[in-house]
């Protein structure tokens, strides 16, 4: 490789070494970065399958549920509390034991993921408690990254099955989601989520657009303003859904469930 191609060789970035995105040779941590292309490469099915892929960490599994260890820290009847695992810098683990879920229990399927970063070393001043030996910080991909509708299966034996259908596009602001609405052929539509207060048309003026294109589709309104604010918009009303910022991946996961079975 000559000195040319050198210099356009892209330096991949990280976020959760110092809670803003830097370049690895920038942050104050060892960086190891798993993209979605290792995914496919190397074909992990789980996260568990990915992180054994990274020096010094590996998993135990006890027939139940499986665990992130760090060479050296291993004692029997561990949880493995020692290690934060976060989705986009919402921490995972368990309040009550603190063990992150790596195996077959994590939230994400691995297609969902744009990379994983794993920053070695103590993290506590920044990330808390059970940021003692490492952080790991899942990043997933972006409506803009999948730009419309993906679905994925695979079946094995002794009734091991699994699914998953996901539908991904960007919305700048009211009207281009307007116009997707009304250009839209493709798979139904079964929830849109969508930020209250936007450039240019807000929330409500967008959802009452496009309610009549898709009817059966639920709304789930999300921000982070204050309450008078959203006051004015109408989206404290009784009846309306409503999730506000910032939020964790599994109150995201009850709240769509709770919007979906409405």
């Amino acid at each position: 490789m000559d000195l040319a191609q050198l210099i356009q060789i892209e330096i991949p970035t990280v976020v959760g070494a110092s809670k803003h995105e830097q370049k690895v040779t920038e942050a104050p941590a060892h960086v190891t970065i798993i993209t979605s292309d290792d995914v496919k490469k190397f074909g992990y099915r789980t996260l568990g399958d990915l992180l054994r892929s990274v020096p010094g960490l590996y998993i135990t599994y006890d027939r139940s549920y499986g665990f992130i260890r760090v060479r050296g820290f291993s004692r029997p009847g561990d949880y493995g509390g020692r290690i934060l695992l976060m989705v986009n810098g919402h921490r995972l683990n368990d309040p009550i034991y603190g063990s992150a879920p790596p195996a077959t229990d994590f939230i994400l399927d691995l297609d969902l993921i744009d990379r994983v970063e794993v920053i070695r070393g103590p993290g506590s001043s920044l990330d808390g408690d059970n940021a003692f030996c490492a952080v790991i910080n899942v990043i997933t991909r972006t409506g803009r990254q999948m730009n419309g509708p993906e679905a994925s299966a695979s079946a094995g034996s002794f009734d091991t099955y699994r699914g998953r259908a996901t539908y991904g596009q960007i919305f700048s602001n009211g009207e281009e989601g307007v116009e997707i609405a009304k250009s839209r052929n493709g798979p139904r539509i079964d929830l849109v989520p969508t930020d209250v207060i936007m450039p240019q048309m807000g929330g409500k003026e967008m959802v009452q657009q496009i309610q009549p294109l898709l009817p059966k589709a639920k709304i789930l309104f999300v921000s982070g303003y204050a309450d008078d604010a959203l006051t004015q918009h109408g989206v404290l009303e009784p009846g309306i859904a409503f999730l506000e910022k910032p939020f964790s991946p599994t109150r995201l996961t009850y709240k769509v469930r709770e919007v979906l079975d409405a």
